[in-house]
């Protein structure tokens, strides 16, 4: 899956840097964001 941002990139490396960050990022958020769900459903039980 390529995705495209709008920014020129010159070096190769650099864009999978970058989209790789994003990706963890991303990931991340997810992640904490069904374990606060989890807690607040566990707390109005």
């Amino acid at each position: 899956m390529n995705i495209q941002i709008g920014l020129p990139c010159d070096p190769k490396w650099l864009c999978d840097a970058i989209g790789l960050v994003i990706g963890v990022i991303v990931v991340v958020g997810v992640i904490a964001l069904v374990r606060t769900v989890l807690k607040e459903h566990k707390k109005r039980r």
